[in-house]
């Protein structure tokens, strides 16, 4: 057990920087500080195609497990009806009924 965990320990201090690695961040700190940014721009529209990957399949894996793969259409059928029916029925146009704060008038009072 005792070996199990050392193996462990010693594979993550392997992944730890080293002295050596903190040292040349010291003698390039913009090359680190544009690094930052370009990562940030390219790993977020990643991680936010995961999210909706995962959470469709939060969604779709109790639909497989009851109505075989054949459900999975039918509720992508459903959701597009759900989508477009109010849509050309110009439903949003009634939202300011629901939300009195999202009527033209009181937005036009909040721009002055």
């Amino acid at each position: 057990m005792t070996s199990a965990i050392s193996r462990a320990t010693a594979r993550l201090t392997a992944l730890l920087p080293t002295r050596a690695d903190l040292a040349d961040t010291r003698r390039a700190p913009r090359r680190d500080l544009l690094a930052g940014p370009t990562v940030a721009i390219v790993a977020l529209p990643l991680a936010l195609g995961f999210g909706v990957f995962f959470f469709a399949l939060v969604v779709l894996v109790p639909i497989v497990g009851a109505y075989g793969p054949t459900g999975v259409p039918t509720v992508g059928v459903m959701a597009g009806v759900m989508l477009v029916a109010p849509a050309a029925l110009r439903a949003g146009t009634y939202l300011q009924y629901a939300n009195p704060a999202s009527s033209p008038a009181v937005r036009e009072e909040a721009v002055r």
